[in-house]
């Protein structure tokens, strides 16, 4: 009797536990001469968990005129983000760009790391992040959501 009592808690463990909220990606684009912006977010229900920004940047926009230039003024930005606990950052230089990738994960990047590198989370307290405020605020901003 135990044995189908401890079986019938497990199989119920999970059943509930694969009922849980599912993790979905939302993409949103922007783009104007010589940018393209790319965030994802992944989010649980109207949770963010985190946020992937990809920026394609021309030269031209940046008034610089190659390769070797782009990496002398920007290639330190990298070391200074490097050692920050749920942060990712990485700059590529190409012949005509700069790509730019920055991954946040908001269960482990602290309050004061954040506000430091974004500028528009200063009223942000660690606590979680909307989907929805977030998605209307991109939006606002001439984002769209494309996926």
């Amino acid at each position: 009797m135990k044995k189908h009592l401890l079986l019938v808690i497990l199989v119920l463990a999970l059943v509930l536990s694969a009922c849980g909220a599912k993790i979905k990606s939302y993409v949103y684009e922007i783009e104007e001469e010589g940018i393209k912006l790319i965030l994802t977010l992944e989010a649980q229900d109207d949770k963010v968990l985190k946020q992937s920004n990809k920026g394609i940047v021309d030269f031209f926009v940046l008034d610089l005129e190659s390769r070797e230039e782009a990496e002398a003024l920007y290639g330190s930005i990298s070391e200074q983000l490097s050692g920050i606990e749920g942060l990712d950052f990485t700059l590529e230089f190409t012949d005509e760009s700069i790509i730019e990738n920055l991954v946040i994960d908001f269960s482990k990047i602290s309050p004061e790391d954040l506000k430091d590198i974004v500028n528009n989370m200063d009223d942000w307290d660690g606590g979680d992040v909307s989907l929805e405020a977030l998605g209307k605020s991109l939006e606002e901003a001439g984002y769209t959501l494309v996926e």
